[in-house]
């Protein structure tokens, strides 16, 4: 598979510039997703509700524009997104990255960051549906594929650094490893506008599919996601200042008899 799949018989491939092939690269994301949904969640395991869908993959690139355009153009930059720039432009073993690249470089990670929860390195769906485990490499691994003969190597390490600063924990603060985590955890929910408890149920649904039973979690943590992740990946101050980029405002805490009616959705994990 290759960009140039989904192009238009009349498109010039070898006239793409950055933003042409973030554009590409979006929809054909979006386009795999819901085809996966279609013929793999729904038809095959029989289930509707998801979470790492085109849904997610549209308010994380959405989020991730907002914040990469604040900073750059606006020099609105809470989480020091030029900052991080800067530290990855020093390292002697890295390309330059220009600002202005940053949006185009941010859309092409956010849009191919969950492909490898649905598909492997060959770009087979996974039959037994949404696969967490090393999806973060697998998308890291098709990002490659996909972007070898558009984008230079020094482009898409950059590329697969962002892609791999999306996993949950974060252990050797490297660049970029806030701003991707709060835009793959908190961003892409807070813009799913009222489809945030249906994302979260997906999730559930994902997490009970893949591992052969009912999720355990913390109902608390998990029903006050967004507050509770906001204030672990960011200072109050920088939350303030990150939702009103986003124009959102943190929800209010659910209570357990919020969650109450949910409860066959999950086991409680022991404290």
């Amino acid at each position: 598979m290759a960009i140039a799949e989904v192009l238009t018989e009349t498109a010039d491939t070898e006239a793409l510039n950055l933003k042409d092939i973030a554009d590409v690269i979006f929809t054909l994301s979006i386009d795999l997703h819901q085809q996966f949904d279609q013929e793999i969640w729904l038809e095959q395991c029989q289930q509707q509700r998801s979470y790492h869908n085109d849904l997610h993959v549209n308010s994380a690139v959405t989020a991730a524009k907002r914040l990469v355009t604040a900073a750059v153009d606006k020099g609105i930059d809470p989480l020091g997104i030029l900052e991080e720039l800067q530290k990855w432009n020093a390292d002697e073993n890295n390309q330059e990255i220009q600002p202005s690249e940053l949006a185009d470089l941010f859309i092409i990670a956010f849009s191919l960051h969950d492909l490898g929860n649905i598909m492997n390195e060959l770009f087979e769906f996974h039959q037994n549906g949404y696969q967490a485990k090393g999806a973060e490499a697998r998308s890291a691994a098709i990002a490659k594929t996909l972007l070898s003969e558009y984008v230079d190597e020094e482009i898409i390490a950059f590329i697969q650094h962002l892609i791999l600063e999306t996993t949950y924990q974060d252990t050797k603060n490297l660049p970029f490893a806030q701003v991707m985590r709060v835009i793959d955890q908190i961003g892409s929910i807070f813009l799913t506008e009222d489809q945030i408890l249906e994302s979260q149920l997906g999730l559930l649904d994902e997490m009970r599919q893949e591992q052969k039973q009912t999720p355990t979690i913390d109902p608390h943590h998990f029903f006050n996601f967004l507050r509770q992740r906001s204030t672990e990946l960011m200072t109050d101050q920088e939350v303030k200042e990150v939702i009103k980029i986003w124009d959102k405002e943190l929800p209010k805490e659910k209570s357990p008899q919020d969650w109450k009616s949910h409860k066959n959705n999950y086991q409680v994990k022991e404290s």
